[in-house]
């Protein structure tokens, strides 16, 4: 006679709360639970053209990101064509890159022109000057005070594309046309 292993009563019922929930409610609860914010998410390509996507390594208690093309994180090993990005250091270069952009006498001077075009619309008193010293503080804000969530949805409101050109690891970010939303 097979002895049967013995479950805690509690246990027991955990699992049977668990198992009494809607299916797709449990499995929206897991995507949910396991999704990450990474910067980059959905806008970043490998020079093949195919999608990468961040994922997640512990060691010694430490976490360490990475972005990788979609078929080595499903397929492994044998998906790999494409060298795993330290993600730290790419949304560094990425972010480095649109306050570049942001900070530019260009982007500054397309600002003063909007602002001054809608002015009148708002009531708001805002002046060149005003414009110019808010813009050049952009680099004075720092990404941990803002929610991953936030940054990401940030990336994608100016961030269309990330192609991951293979010579020399060179980046070309396709920005978004102006008025386009995400």
């Amino acid at each position: 006679m097979r002895d049967w292993p013995s479950f805690d009563r509690e246990l027991w019922d955990k699992v049977h709360a668990v198992l009494a929930c809607d299916s797709h409610a449990r499995g929206v609860d897991t995507k949910i639970r396991s999704r990450n914010d990474a910067l980059l998410r959905g806008l970043l390509y490998a020079p093949s053209g195919e999608r990468m996507c961040a994922i997640c390594s512990r060691k010694n208690g430490r976490k360490y990101q990475y972005y990788v093309a979609k078929s080595e994180s499903r397929f492994g090993a044998p998906g790999k064509n494409h060298d795993r990005l330290p993600a730290a250091e790419i949304e560094a270069a990425v972010v480095a890159r649109i306050r570049g952009v942001l900070t530019s006498p260009e982007s500054i001077a397309s600002v003063v022109r909007h602002v001054q075009q809608n002015q009148n619309k708002s009531g708001a008193q805002i002046d060149e000057a005003g414009v110019v010293m808010a813009m050049g503080r952009l680099n004075d804000v720092r990404d941990p005070l803002l929610f991953p969530v936030e940054r990401h949805r940030i990336a994608n409101l100016m961030i269309e594309r990330i192609d991951l050109v293979q010579a020399g690891g060179m980046l070309h970010i396709r920005a978004k046309r102006r008025g386009a939303t995400a």
